[in-house]
């Protein structure tokens, strides 16, 4: 996945000005290296992964690692070009590697370059690092399809250069069950696990970690209590909670992907959401069917202990029917988010003590039939797409968690529909920057993107928006999805018949999506809301 490229620019003026310092003796060369993205499109170049914190490069000279040492050097956040200088090298073939790293020292990109140096000499090279292909999964139910057989998971390959999509393999869940979850993958991304609802099984699922291909285990699927939520993975550990059983279920996850039961917390009511964690505290929050949320501490084997009292968060005013929505976590670990419905909808804003528990800070009015908040990635702002008033709250984040209403923008509907439900967003997502927000329009074909202001949060509709990403039809919209490297959004378009997924490539000033490749059919209906891994595998 390596490339090579040559850029001999001996500049001996760049030398003072950029290798402040360096030794331009007859005993030794100069390199200066600068680190820029691979990705290319329409004349556009992409970003570093994002989650790309360090860069290391390692000098060869006359095929043996000299002196300098290798060196690392921490990624400026959000900086998209970064200066490697190597100094009075050996005079020789030489060659660089540079591997972009997350914070975890896993992989997430590389580049080469080759050439020559000599005594005295400057050279100012460019490299491109290319980013890691992306493997793509999607759960297809059976919703529309004319002969329904069950449920299928799809894994896909994402060109990390192109953003082009091409299909691995397909499985079909055993015993024709029915899903309408996405994947849940280890860490490690080598095991997956998909929710039965209507049988509570829990299906496992292997990840070839050099093609993507996936296969259900033969000791899969495993028995869990009816209704399951999505789980949620920590390192070793699976957490299982149900919308019809206050049983929170905890499970080690085996070497094989197997899952051996740990633990059965009993709680005083049904988790209406997925359980969420909050990994600075090494806590999880389980939100409760009546506006309850729960905190549990995560010990060494994997088990629960209840902190802090059940918090009851229970809206001001007049409530409709809604639940709470799935409590969002502050990337500090800091403070939590969570939505109430009905047509008198909430933000609340709660503080996480150190040991994990919860206190309310404040609320803020939504729209009507609010979905998932999304923070943006300074942190400073969170967004919640509201489905019945067919808008978008936006709000800052204080530095105490408090939130403040900044405004709520309504979703324009597309020129070609008359619908008045078509605009209803249904999630939002962001480039890797921050710099765009970009919104699925439930029940039409296409996103409406917005610039952020960075220093503000205000949204200021892009013109060049909203773009298309299938055929009109009635559907329940197309869901956008940021790939991990930060180049393009990867959209599962959820329609009757003509279901597909797509590839978008984010334009880094423009904020435009264009489609890269054809969309690919899916073998059944509803692709739900993709999972997107790099390839990080040892």
């Amino acid at each position: 996945m390596k490339i090579q490229k040559l850029a001999f620019l001996a500049a001996a003026a760049l030398c003072a000005a950029a290798l402040q310092g360096c030794n331009t003796s007859d005993s030794g060369g100069s390199i200066l290296v600068h680190v820029r993205s691979a990705v290319v499109i329409n004349g556009a170049r992409g970003h570093l992964p994002p989650d790309t914190t360090r860069l290391r490069a390692t000098l060869t000279v006359a095929g043996a690692v000299t002196q300098p040492p290798p060196q690392e050097i921490p990624r400026p956040i959000g900086a998209d070009l970064v200066d490697f200088a190597f100094v009075d090298v050996t005079t020789g073939d030489f060659t660089i590697d540079v591997l972009g790293l997350d914070a975890a020292g896993a992989i997430t990109g590389e580049g080469t370059i080759s050439g020559a140096v000599s005594g005295g000499s400057t050279l100012n090279e460019t490299l491109d690092l290319l980013p890691l292909v992306t493997f793509v999964f999607a759960t297809l139910d059976e919703e529309g399809a004319p002969a329904p057989t069950g449920s299928t998971v799809e894994a896909f390959t994402l060109d990390p250069a192109t953003g082009v999509l091409a299909p691995v393999n397909v499985v079909a869940l055993k015993n024709g069950a029915f899903s309408d979850a996405p994947p849940v993958f280890t860490e490690d991304g080598l095991f997956g696990y998909v929710v039965n609802p209507n049988e509570g099984l829990l299906h496992a699922l292997s990840v070839n970690p050099a093609t993507g291909a996936i296969a259900e285990l033969a000791a899969s699927p495993f028995t869990v209590d009816s209704l399951p939520n999505p789980p949620t993975i920590i390192g070793s550990f699976l957490y299982q909670s149900h919308e019809d059983s206050a049983n929170l279920l905890v499970f080690r996850i085996e070497a094989d992907g197997a899952l051996t039961p740990i633990q059965t917390v009993v709680l005083p009511g049904i988790v209406a959401r997925r359980v969420v964690p909050n990994r600075p505290r090494n806590v999880v929050h389980a939100a409760l069917a009546g506006d309850v949320i729960l905190t549990f501490a995560i010990e060494a084997d994997g088990t629960l202990t209840q902190v802090g009292l059940a918090l009851d968060v229970p809206p001001t005013g007049t409530v409709g029917t809604g639940e709470m929505g799935t409590p969002v976590v502050h990337p500090t670990g800091n403070f939590v988010f969570v939505t109430s419905g009905g047509t008198d909808a909430e933000l609340r804003a709660l503080a996480v003590a150190a040991n994990g528990s919860l206190s309310l800070l404040n609320t803020a009015p939504l729209g009507e039939a609010p979905q998932s908040p999304a923070i943006d990635p300074s942190g400073n702002f969170i967004y919640v797409p509201n489905t019945g008033s067919q808008s978008i709250s936006a709000f800052s984040i204080g530095t105490n968690g408090n939130v403040t209403t900044i405004a709520d923008y309504p979703v324009p509907g597309d020129p070609a529909d008359t619908d008045p439900l078509l605009p209803a967003p249904n999630k939002v997502t962001f480039d890797a920057l921050g710099t765009f927000l970009y919104a699925g329009k439930g029940d039409s074909a296409s996103i409406a993107g917005y610039r952020i202001d960075d220093a503000d949060g205000s949204l200021t509709h892009l013109a060049i928006s909203p773009f298309q990403t299938a055929p009109f039809g009635p559907a329940a919209g197309p869901v956008p999805s940021l790939d991990p490297n930060g180049n393009f959004n990867v959209v599962a378009n959820q329609y009757l018949m003509t279901d597909s997924l797509a590839s978008f490539f984010v334009h880094p000033t423009t904020g435009g999506l264009s489609q890269q490749g054809p969309a690919l059919s899916t073998t059944l209906t509803g692709p739900h809301l993709v999972h997107l891994r790099p390839v990080r595998f040892p």
